[in-house]
């Protein structure tokens, strides 16, 4: 009973098993108001950090599927149909927002639009000002690709969140890049998936879709520059424990398909070297033309 308290995780920020941030300490005082939510955050807190929570979870899950024979949800994931598993809801402070992405319930409102633009406006204005070229990508989610592999059926009627986006960057007049539409209509020329079946991303033959949207903006931003010509091969390996929703559900295995995308007759390094990773931040590399 003492474990949880003994190994109490005080000093973390970030779930790397979760990919996401840990909830912070509460605070007493909330935007310079008095916190009405401060038990709930206390708890939010303690469920988030008290000792051995992984493994707890993990055992909690094996015997579930295992014995009690339960279907392999929680508030932040599910398992589709296939062994596929898609992520179900963001944290905000500790509480999951569920379903609420396919059901449509997340839209943003008239006043959140208003700042988003806002926040654009001024960043797109900053870039130029600051002689930056500047594009912005929405990256499609999962089930908007694969829906045939969710748990339920059909998908609501309506405007999506990314929709809502999108109308945005139209009525700011700024280069934007949505590719849903070019992922779904290429999908079925691949005997392979674009998505990770056990994670939330798409691989990178699915980014690589999307890349050539970006691509095609960058030559028309910088046609005197000269980008380098890359053929890729297509190489296809099998895992069985890679994939962030994994331990998200608590599940050790789960069948997923990692094709790479590697330059034929060359390796990666030809055309950067790889500095340092930052955890949820960023990935920092060198361009070796320089």
């Amino acid at each position: 009973m003492s474990l949880p308290i003994l190994r109490f995780n005080f000093s973390g920020t970030v779930s790397e098993k979760e990919n996401r941030a840990l909830v912070k300490v509460p605070s007493l005082r909330k935007n310079d108001k008095l916190n009405t939510d401060f038990f709930s955050d206390c708890s939010a807190y303690f469920n988030d950090r008290f000792g051995g929570r992984e493994k707890l979870i993990s055992l909690n899950k094996r015997v579930s599927y295992n014995v009690l024979g339960a279907a392999a949800f929680n508030d932040k994931a599910i398992r589709g149909k296939k062994g596929w598993l898609y992520y179900t809801g963001v944290m905000v402070q500790g509480r999951a927002t569920k379903l609420s992405d396919f059901y449509k319930t997340n839209l943003l409102s008239k006043e959140q639009l208003s700042t988003f633009a806002e926040n654009v406006r001024r960043t797109a204005q900053w870039c130029e000002s600051n002689g930056i070229k500047v594009i912005f990508l929405i990256c499609p989610n999962k089930q908007s690709v694969y829906p045939e592999y969710y748990p339920f059926q059909p998908r609501p009627e309506g405007q999506t969140r990314s929709e809502q986006l999108c109308s945005v960057f139209e009525e700011l007049n700024l280069p934007y890049i949505f590719p849903l539409k070019d992922i779904i209509e290429k999908k079925s020329a691949f005997d392979f998936p674009l998505y990770w079946e056990t994670d939330t991303h798409w691989n990178p033959v699915g980014a690589n879709i999307a890349f050539e949207r970006i691509f095609k903006i960058m030559r028309d931003y910088f046609p005197n520059t000269n980008f380098p010509k890359i053929k890729y091969d297509t190489v296809i390996t099998y895992g069985e424990k890679e994939g962030d929703l994994l331990p998200i559900l608590g599940l050790e295995h789960g069948h997923s398909t990692r094709p790479s995308l590697v330059p034929s007759g060359c390796k990666k390094e030809d055309f950067y070297t790889f500095l340092h990773y930052d955890f949820m931040t960023s990935v920092h590399t060198k361009g070796t033309d320089p």
